[in-house]
């Protein structure tokens, strides 16, 4: 299952994940969008189910069908999130708690149902949650995501641990500068190639951004058998942002 994947670095992550063999839920809040995901996606095994992550009814109304229909959950990407808030200096309580509720809760909400819903699970169930290099205080982003972005870091190291005595392994996956056909760094692109490509060139180690491959190779490892020694670990993906 994939929070947050009917467009963006969730559809991509769903792409990815895309096997005849295997499952595939994708979720938004948008059914139309959902739709058209699956549509493009083209899989039979591929699922839709509407919700809002901010919501912990409709996440817990989410586990209580995918229970029903498919008894287990085998991986869940928690990729909602957004960096589309005010300048720092400009938050007040309902900024904060809308970029929390987004960048947050989306994830402990799904963390806090799946152990309701899947209490008696005894196979192992793997967590990826996608921050962002934000939460390290690199980027310039604006000071109440990257607030949200590193408490969901420390979140994800503090309740590994616990997660692991219910059989749950859990980490994240921060990428950098991502470049994705029309998000927003492709929108920046197109206005002042010169001035972005600057910014690349002077911030970023590798000279590049972030491609999706980049992260889906995190992906790819950390749901193998691989990765089944690692737990509350933050890998960054960011070609070492200064």
């Amino acid at each position: 299952m994939i929070t947050g994947s009917s467009y963006g670095i969730g559809f991509e992550i769903a792409k990815n994940l895309n096997n005849p063999n295997n499952n595939l839920i994708i979720t938004s809040r948008n059914k139309k969008k959902l739709i058209n995901s699956k549509k493009k996606i083209n899989s039979k095994n591929c699922f839709t189910q509407t919700c809002d992550f901010e919501k912990n009814k409709s996440v817990h109304d989410l586990m209580l069908k995918i229970k029903r229909k498919f008894n287990k959950i085998d991986i869940i990407i928690c990729n909602v999130g957004s960096g589309k808030t005010c300048k720092t200096g400009d938050e007040n309580r309902e900024v904060w708690q809308k970029t929390f509720d987004k960048n947050f809760f989306s994830t402990t909400n799904v963390i806090e149902n799946y152990l309701k819903i899947f209490k008696n699970n005894k196979h192992l169930t793997k967590i990826i949650v996608i921050g962002s290099i934000a939460g390290g205080f690199k980027g310039n982003a604006p000071l109440s995501y990257s607030l949200a972005k590193n408490c969901l870091i420390n979140y994800v190291d503090q309740i590994s641990a616990f997660l692991a005595s219910k059989n749950i392994l859990i980490n994240s996956i921060s990428p950098g500068h991502v470049l994705l056909k029309g998000n927003n760094w492709h929108q920046k692109l197109i206005k002042n190639k010169s001035k972005v490509l600057k910014m690349v060139n002077n911030s970023i180690s590798l000279k590049r951004f972030c491609k999706i491959d980049d992260i889906n190779n995190c992906i790819n490892f950390l749901i193998s058998d691989n990765s089944n020694y690692l737990n509350g670990i933050n890998i960054k993906v960011d070609g070492k942002t200064k």
